[in-house]
């Protein structure tokens, strides 16, 4: 028995000795790993799937991205609604584009900052607008009032800012514009607030004479107050103008037919620059480039157009979406207009009393 033990073990034994390639090979584990040639396809359909899945994605978030740009101008527009149930008018321009604004003075022709500054209430920013807020209206030097208005004009509302261009935060403000460094009311600036958004200025203005509503304003409370000639809104036919306060009554072409606001053109060279006459002062100054846009101004006509980097346009409409830009109508509702929208219908859309209107569904 202990002889055939041995045996035994020693069969086991060259058993396992056996060479590879030997009779006894099958016993060995079966060892394949991939070939260069099949790595190369796999790698092959895994980058055409990447290429295939990528435009779909940036799609999809240039689509969510939309979304919210029109979610924002839903959003002002209704604070425009509110705003007019109950003030009776929709808000004023302002009194120039020095000027930031004043709590003490209400929301009507005697408020010195912008269209914008007068909806934050109605956009849920209440503490915003009472910023500064017991000085007296006829202050303009407190160091309260001018602080609170530094905190103002430094503070990004995500409500702005359409995200396919930019995030809601500070920018640069360029420091060789005296009046947007330290406008009226506020102390110096280094960085401030954008809009992605613009009032309705209207068409166009006939005048032989004409006055541009984009000027400085006066150069203090007292003078605005009693002699300071501010321009006229004859012939402007938007929605917004510097101390006038226009009502839903003043829309004849139809509140459907007639643009509210809109995405507004810049040069994405200057994004984030301050360098653009139209995206340099932020929502909250009086009227300006950077809040109000119009289709036409002394016999230049403005077509909407895509951010295009090295072309400035600090008139018109615009937006960095790639087929065309978002505007509110004065019903409320929101719409994309194409860049291909042609001339006498964009004409028509942002002029509130020409008898032209246009009917749903041409743009």
């Amino acid at each position: 028995m202990k002889s055939l033990g041995k045996r035994k073990l020693h069969r086991k034994s060259k058993l396992a000795s056996t060479p590879a390639g030997g009779k006894h090979n099958a016993f060995r584990p079966f060892l394949h790993g991939f070939t260069l040639v099949e790595l190369l396809v796999v790698i092959t359909i895994i980058a055409i799937l990447i290429a295939l899945l990528l435009p779909a994605v940036q799609a999809a978030r240039e689509a969510a991205r939309n979304m919210q740009c029109q979610n924002n101008l839903k959003q002002i527009t209704l604070a425009a609604h509110n705003f007019h149930a109950s003030h009776g008018h929709l808000p004023s321009g302002g009194w120039g584009y020095k000027w930031a604004p004043h709590p003490d003075r209400g929301y009507g022709k005697d408020q010195t900052g912008g269209w914008f500054y007068s909806l934050l209430p109605f956009l849920e920013q209440e503490a915003l607008a009472s910023l500064g807020q017991g000085v007296g209206a006829k202050n303009d030097t407190s160091p309260i009032l001018l602080e609170a208005n530094k905190q103002r004009l430094q503070t990004p509302l995500s409500v702005h800012y359409c995200p396919t261009r930019r995030a809601a935060t500070v920018y640069l403000v360029n420091p060789q514009l005296p009046y947007v460094k330290q406008p009226i009311l506020c102390l110096p600036l280094d960085v401030g607030s954008r809009s992605d958004y613009a009032a309705n200025g209207g068409e166009k203005y006939n005048s032989p004479t004409p006055t541009p509503n984009w000027g400085p304003g006066p150069d203090n409370l007292t003078e605005g107050d009693t002699v300071y000639s501010f321009p006229k809104p004859i012939e402007w036919t938007g929605i917004v103008f510097p101390r006038h306060l226009y009502t839903f009554r003043d829309v004849k072409d139809g509140l459907a037919y007639t643009c509210m606001y809109g995405e507004k053109y810049v040069n994405p060279d200057v994004y984030y620059t301050g360098e653009s006459y139209g995206d340099d002062q932020g929502p909250f100054i009086a009227d300006d480039r950077d809040t109000l846009r119009v289709a036409e101004r002394f016999t230049v006509y403005y077509h909407p157009a895509q951010d295009t980097p090295g072309v400035d346009n600090t008139f018109g409409f615009g937006s960095a979406h790639a087929t065309g830009l978002n505007m509110s109508f004065c019903d409320g509702t929101v719409r994309k207009i194409n860049y291909t929208v042609s001339e006498a219908i964009h004409r028509a859309l942002c002029n509130r009393c020409d008898d032209r209107g246009v009917e749903a569904g041409v743009f």
